[in-house]
């Protein structure tokens, strides 16, 4: 599995054909937050700040984000967009590439029902909270 950054691709046909298809997709998941919007996500794949993890299928991807703290690094699931078992299928391949960048934790938010389905993966709830200001 490859790891798209826009900026990186080696074709604009190819990167215009993978965000065609994956951009309904991640449209989804933004009504969902109002961090991003997908213009926003976008640029931060074209960047190379965010990692967009197409599904060969053309019904699922990831869009992640390294994240580096003072004493770890951890990749953040930002998106899972499309069918679940595809992002099940997808994910030795994300934990590959998160280890290879030194990440030592996967996390992610969403809605209440991922706790249950994601937890045979290994995945558990933690707690946050949150105030609009």
């Amino acid at each position: 599995m490859q790891a798209y950054s826009l900026q990186q691709r080696q074709s604009n046909k190819l990167s215009e054909s993978v965000w065609s298809w994956c951009e309904p997709l991640i449209s989804k998941c933004i009504r969902y937050q109002d961090m991003y919007n997908i213009s926003d996500v976008r640029e931060l794949i074209e960047t190379g700040r965010f990692q967009l993890f197409p599904h060969h299928n053309q019904q699922s991807c990831f869009v992640t984000e390294l994240v580096v703290y003072p004493q770890s690094t951890a990749l953040n699931l930002i998106f899972c967009a499309g069918r679940f078992d595809d992002l099940e299928e997808m994910l030795p391949s994300i934990e590959n590439f998160a280890r290879h960048f030194g990440a030592t934790k996967l996390y992610g938010g969403g809605r209440k029902g991922w706790v249950k389905k994601a937890q045979h993966l290994g995945f558990h709830a933690e707690n946050i909270i949150s105030k609009k200001i």
